[in-house]
């Protein structure tokens, strides 16, 4: 997550999530930080290549999305996607915490379920190019391509 300073300048800001607002990121299955008080865009670049480099070994996502609003929106997309689709996905290493009587609860939010959304995103994102988000997002009035 990053938000951009305006006005006069101040140091930039990094906070682990674990530091920060937990209720905040209870339905976030990973770990990350919110770095604020960027100058610009290419500060963001900056960041995101310098927390790449210090973690080869994970993926690095960017947002410049208020936290809270991107743990919402991507409920949203979640379902609208069906990511959280269990057909044809082995359950049986899933923790007690996934089934109440014996049945899958039919959300995905542990960390040992995360596998199981990334394959259903990247089995959905297979035969999704580019051309096709272009025109879809409103912006003032006229889309973004």
């Amino acid at each position: 997550m990053a938000l951009f300073g305006f006005g006069k300048r101040k140091d930039v800001k990094i906070t682990p999530f674990a530091e920060n607002d937990k209720k905040r990121f209870h339905d976030l299955l990973c770990d990350g930080v919110i770095v604020e008080n960027l100058a610009d865009f290419a500060a963001l670049l900056e960041m995101y290549r310098k927390l790449q480099a210090d973690h080869p070994d994970k993926r690095v996502l960017a947002s410049l999305d208020d936290p809270g609003q991107a743990v919402y929106t991507s409920f949203h997309a979640i379902g609208k996607h069906g990511l959280e689709d269990t057909e044809g996905h082995d359950l049986s290493g899933l923790g007690p915490e996934c089934f109440e009587d014996g049945e899958h609860l039919g959300y995905l939010s542990t960390e040992a379920e995360l596998p199981i959304l990334l394959a259903n995103l990247q089995k959905r994102a297979a035969d999704v190019g580019f051309e096709d988000a272009c025109g879809v997002l409103q912006w003032e009035g006229g889309s973004v391509d």
